[in-house]
C-alpha cells in the first residue's frame, strides 16, 4: 500500500505583480481540472511563490478533500489522503496568470505511485465513490469499501469460472487428448501409446482462458510450432480455449507410453488485462459492492454481509438481478 505523491516545481522570479495560476487535475476530484489563483508580488522568488501556492491549495475545499499539501523551497507536493490505485491523470501545472516572470510548467512529477489495498479489483475506490456518491472525505470507510470490492471481484471470478486479470507467464500441463476414452473402451493404461496415431484426438481443450501463448511442448519433448504443427482457437479472437493439431500431426505421450500430464502449454492466462475489464462487468461489480455496502449501513434488514479485518463475505443476496444476468453472459464452460 502506498499513497500517491505528485510534485510540481515553480520556476522563475516574478517581474510583474498579479496572480499566478496553479491548475490541479485529479480523477474524482470536484471541479477537476481546477485552476487556483495565487497572488504574487514583483520580486517574489520561486520559493516564495511556491509557499503561496501551497497555502492556496491547502485552503481549497476540492483539493484539500483528496490531498495533503506539502513541499519545501520551490516544490509543491500533493499526497493522496488514502491508499488507492495510481491516478495517471494527476497533475499540478503552474503558469503566469496576470503576473509576469514565471516559466510555465505544464507537467508535474509522479514522485510516488499509489497502490491500493485491493488485489485484482474490477473497480477502484474512486469509481465506487462516484457511483455511490460517497464523499472522498469519508476515508475511514474506504478500508471497508476496499474489502467489499475485492470480495465482489472474487465472487465474479468464482461465478464465471474465469479471471479478468493477467498474472504473467504460467505453465499448464495436460494429458494426451483422448486417452481417457481409450482406457474406457477397454484398453490397458499404457497400451497403444507405442503407436499414438491410434488415438489421434487433434483437439487439446485448455483448462483456462489463454490470453497470450508463449510455447507448447508435446509429450515427447518436441517444441511445437504454431501454424505449422497446430493453431489456436478461436482464430480471430480472445481468449483462446483450445489448440488444434494440423494435418497429420498428433499429440504424443511421454516416451510413447505415459499419457498423463505430459503436454506443456506456457503462456499468459486470463480473459483480459484488468485495465480492459468489459464495461458491463464493471457495472455488475459496482452494483454488487453497492448492495453489500447498503447492507452494512443497515439499509437491508437481512444483514448477511460480514466484514472483518480479514475480508468481506459477499452472499447471493448481495447480487442484484441485473448483475447476475451479466455474470451469466461471461460464464466459462468446462469441457469433458
Amino acid at each position: 500500500m502506498a499513497k500517491q505523491i505528485e510534485t510540481a516545481t515553480i520556476v522563475g522570479t516574478v517581474t510583474g505583480s498579479g496572480n499566478a495560476i496553479v491548475t490541479v487535475t485529479a480523477f474524482g476530484m470536484g471541479n477537476s481540472p481546477k485552476a487556483i489563483t495565487v497572488a504574487v508580488t514583483n520580486g517574489d522568488t520561486a520559493s516564495v511563490v511556491a509557499q503561496a501556492a501551497r497555502y492556496a491549495l491547502a485552503t481549497d475545499s476540492d483539493v484539500s478533500l483528496m490531498f495533503l499539501v506539502g513541499g519545501s523551497g520551490a516544490n509543491v507536493t500533493l499526497t493522496r489522503r488514502i491508499d488507492s490505485e495510481n491516478d495517471s491523470s494527476l497533475n499540478i501545472a503552474s503558469a503566469n496568470g496576470t503576473c509576469t516572470g514565471l516559466t510555465a510548467e505544464p507537467t508535474s512529477t509522479n514522485s510516488q505511485a499509489g497502490t491500493s489495498v485491493i488485489t485484482h479489483g474490477y473497480v477502484t475506490i474512486d469509481q465506487f465513490h462516484s457511483y455511490k456518491r460517497v464523499g472522498t472525505e469519508q476515508v475511514t470507510d474506504d478500508t471497508v469499501i476496499a474489502l467489499l470490492i475485492e470480495s465482489a471481484s472474487r465472487y465474479i471470478d468464482r461465478n464465471t469460472s474465469r479471471r479478468f486479470f493477467l498474472n504473467g507467464v504460467e505453465s499448464h500441463y495436460f494429458n494426451v487428448p483422448g486417452w481417457e476414452a481409450w482406457i474406457t473402451s477397454g484398453h490397458s493404461y499404457y497400451s497403444g501409446y507405442g503407436n499414438p496415431t491410434q488415438i489421434n484426438e487433434p483437439s487439446l481443450m485448455l483448462d483456462d482462458d489463454l490470453y497470450s501463448l508463449t510455447s507448447v511442448v508435446n509429450g515427447d519433448g518436441t517444441t511445437l510450432v504454431e501454424n505449422t504443427d497446430f493453431v489456436q482457437v478461436p482464430f480471430n479472437g480472445l481468449p483462446k480455449y483450445k489448440l488444434e493439431m494440423i494435418g497429420t500431426n498428433y499429440w504424443k505421450a511421454q516416451g510413447n507410453t505415459n499419457p498423463v500430464r505430459c503436454i506443456l502449454v506456457s503462456g499468459t492466462w486470463g480473459y483480459c488485462d484488468i485495465a480492459d475489464v468489459p464495461g458491463d462487468l464493471v457495472e455488475a461489480c459496482l452494483m454488487i459492492v453497492s448492495s453489500a455496502y447498503n447492507r452494512r449501513l443497515g439499509e437491508n434488514v437481512m444483514q448477511k454481509v460480514q466484514v472483518s479485518t480479514a475480508g468481506a463475505v459477499i452472499s447471493p443476496d448481495d447480487v442484484p438481478a441485473k448483475s447476475a444476468d451479466i455474470l451469466r453472459c461471461y460464464q466459462r464452460h468446462s469441457f469433458g
